[in-house]
């Protein structure tokens, strides 16, 4: 860009007199020491004492490729570099410092140093302390996930015999199977360490297997007992089995109960929505039988089809009972789903009758609405009924083009003739 040209932008009014004054004024004022003790000019500095608005300033000295020389840190070019040194210089004695520490066993009988205990030995931060190590290469020694581990690897030798024991025999409390938390709290080590252990050997306990040979017995017993029950009618009058009520008779806990008939593919009644099998209750049984020989008979009162609300009248079940048990067997009552559509017909017929027929008052053809008006049906039902039936009255929906004027003579016969044709097309097409 050219330094000498005013800018056409927001501040575009400054004329270039306007524009040549203030950027030397700037330019005056970057060649002069800063005031008040400043170690460098700024934007707000240049615009308080040259009393030029702040983005004008900012403006003009990106326009004109100026620049206050100040760093970016907010300190002068010496000032860091006499920062930097400072820096290095601490930075070199924290390394002695620590170079030393890690040359020497470390004190109160541990093992290795840490970046903590070298800070508190030095006296140095932490984080200067891991800043000087990774400027320099310094470790404090192998990484702690391979480290010698004697102590540990004795430990978890003893704890592996221990668990292995353990899983050899039956578990105490006589419980099914062995749990981590149970070899846990037995050979009085930690839950994680037994899981990390167990891992690393290959060992698992029954529950996690599902093996075992006294959980597989108790299951076959459970199952047995189950199935005998499904096989026999539920007590005390109810209509069919249910998972709380097989655990109840059994002895059984309900969530063992929902296992075995799970691994089973076994369900109740109840389970499987009502359904008529081997299990099911006698009296759904007779409920089926009465409703299907309802249905095979013909339905009283001079009723032409038979309907589910009907059906629960005369057999005294529940309306809802009745649809589900005619949902499950697929069972229909024969009704059209339409209850009008008897009325429907004969509504029907009589239209077809109208449009036959000529229409009345001297119409050229007849319309839905003349049709509701003469049959006495609602105007939007004889619409539904023509459509479903597929009828026409014969009209167009648009009026007739007009054609150019002729004479009076003319147009009475023209209109005349007209009118003697539409009719005759009418009455050809009815």
């Amino acid at each position: 860009m050219d330094g000498n040209r005013p800018p056409t932008g927001p501040w575009r009014n400054m004329t270039f007199a306007g524009y040549e004054a203030a950027r030397d004024e700037i330019v005056r004022l970057l060649a002069s020491p800063p005031p008040d003790g400043h170690k460098f000019w700024t934007h707000k500095l240049l615009a308080k004492e040259s009393g030029i608005g702040l983005i004008t300033v900012m403006k003009i000295m990106a326009r004109a490729g100026l620049s206050t020389g100040a760093p970016s840190g907010g300190c002068s070019p010496d000032a860091r570099h006499r920062a930097a040194l400072a820096a290095s210089a601490r930075h070199e004695a924290g390394r002695a410092a620590i170079s030393r520490l890690l040359a020497s066993p470390p004190p109160d009988g541990r093992k290795f140093w840490t970046q903590k205990l070298l800070s508190r030995e030095s006296g140095i931060g932490v984080i200067s302390v891991m800043k000087i190590m990774a400027k320099y290469g310094l470790s404090t020694g192998p990484d702690v996930c391979h480290r010698p581990k004697l102590a540990a690897s004795s430990r978890h030798a003893a704890g592996l015999a221990a668990i292995s024991a353990l899983l050899a025999s039956p578990p105490p409390d006589e419980r099914e199977f062995w749990t981590q938390e149970l070899l846990a709290r037995e050979t009085g080590i930690g839950c994680g360490t037994v899981r990390n252990i167990m891992a690393e050997a290959g060992l698992s306990t029954g529950a996690s297997r599902g093996c075992s040979p006294a959980v597989r017995a108790r299951r076959e017993a459970g199952l047995a007992a189950i199935s005998g029950l499904l096989a026999s009618p539920p007590p005390d009058g109810r209509k069919f089995w249910t998972q709380e009520l097989l655990a109840r008779e059994t002895g059984i806990g309900l969530s063992r109960v929902s296992s075995i008939m799970a691994e089973a593919g076994l369900s109740t009644a109840a389970s499987r929505g009502g359904r008529f099998g081997p299990g099911a209750s006698a009296s759904r049984r007779a409920w089926l039988t009465a409703i299907s020989a309802l249905l095979a008979s013909p339905p009283p009162d001079g009723r032409k089809f038979w309907t589910q609300e009907f059906l629960a009248r005369e057999t005294g079940i529940r309306v809802w009972t009745v649809k589900r048990i005619m949902a499950e067997e697929g069972l229909t009552t024969g009704a059209p789903r339409c209850r009008q559509s008897v009325g429907h017909e004969s509504k029907l017929s009589a239209i077809s009758a109208l449009l036959a027929s000529l229409p009345p008052d001297g119409h050229g053809c007849w319309t839905q609405k003349l049709l509701s008006r003469e049959s006495g049906i609602s105007y939007y039902l004889v619409r539904k009924l023509m459509i479903r039936a597929g009828l026409s009255t014969g009209t167009t929906r648009g009026r007739p083009r007009r054609t150019v004027s002729s004479p009076p003579e003319a147009g009475a016969a023209a209109s005349n003739s007209t009118d003697a044709e539409s009719s005759e097309t009418v009455i050809r097409d009815t």
